[in-house]
């Protein structure tokens, strides 16, 4: 006998128009005539998310059409560097401020931005269907990636030949958010295969001996194609045995990869660009989408039913 989780949600959320009592400037730029609903600006998007933002955002068009936002795809890295040196307004990336990034901020006394989670994603190991390994462990994980003289096959021997990693380049939020879990945010002792796309570490997993570093989101719905493994790890309760990646085991904490989409606006005014992200992290339809793509939304009410 099996036993599931379902995930239900209700969400109820309504963004309401802001007011403004600041004295008019007696030569407005055009950012000063931005409104809650109105103006014009271009917001960088990881571009291991970015499909996932297409419909919400063709939701707030409808709703508020004097609000022209324009999504450019880029690697998260790239969208953080825009950040901090404030050519891009928004940015909207599947990951915190890595390590060098905090320092760089600190150095020059920049400020932390104010930022809306959006939901909340997995970083995932993928392999073929047929691969025969189902279950693994953090620390084994961190063992392998970590030191040259432990690989996958000594600590399986079930495995004939060694497995071909695969994983997008280092400038993506997947390797950003690898580097936090599972190499220590130190270069990995094994050899990684860097390919542009997750539909590339997909694709290759396919092909037989190899494991893909992804995200739930990317694979969820893609279970013919690729199976994840079951990561057990220790927490604050003990050891949590491997469990089916799963939204309702995200929402449990009982998967150890669990990572946040943030939207990151750089100047904390209440304009049209803060009521895109507040849309995104809090209006009922778009979160939805969210929960529809495998993922968790970030403002929601859940409850948890066991099925047998």
């Amino acid at each position: 006998m099996k036993n599931n989780f379902l995930l239900l949600i209700v969400v109820m959320v309504s963004i309401h128009a802001m007011s403004c009592e600041e004295k008019p400037k007696p030569n407005p730029t055009a950012e000063d005539l931005e409104t809650a609903f109105a103006g014009s600006a271009t917001i960088t998007v990881d571009d291991m998310i970015a499909n996932a933002f297409q419909t919400p955002k063709k939701m707030f068009d409808s709703a508020f059409p004097d609000a022209k936002i324009t999504l450019e795809t880029l690697s998260a890295r790239t969208a953080m560097s825009k950040l901090l040196n404030r050519s891009s307004r928004g940015i909207i990336v599947a990951r915190d401020y890595l390590k060098d990034e905090d320092s760089l901020m600190k150095a020059f006394g920049v400020q932390a931005h104010d930022k809306f989670k959006v939901a909340e994603d997995a970083l995932v190991l993928i392999v073929s269907p047929t691969f025969p390994l189902d279950t693994i462990s953090d620390s084994q994980l961190k063992s392998i990636f970590s030191k040259k003289e432990i690989t996958f096959q000594s600590m399986f021997p079930t495995l004939h030949t060694e497995p071909t990693i695969y994983c997008v380049e280092p400038n993506s939020s997947v390797y950003g958010n690898a580097s936090n879990f599972l190499f220590s945010q130190k270069e990995p002792a094994k050899t990684i295969n860097y390919v542009n796309t997750l539909d590339e570490v997909l694709s290759n997993v396919e092909k037989g001996n190899a494991i893909g570093i992804t995200y739930l989101s990317a694979v969820a719905q893609q279970s013919q194609r690729c199976k994840m493994l079951k990561i057990g790890f220790a927490d604050t309760s003990g050891y949590v045995s491997p469990k089916t990646v799963h939204q309702s085991y995200i929402v449990m904490r009982k998967y150890p990869y669990i990572i946040n989409w943030y939207c990151y606006q750089l100047d904390n005014r209440r304009n049209f660009i803060w009521s895109f992200f507040t849309y995104l992290s809090r209006e009922g339809k778009a979160q939805r989408t969210f929960l529809e793509r495998g993922i968790v939304p970030a403002h929601a009410k859940f409850e948890l039913i066991l099925q047998d």
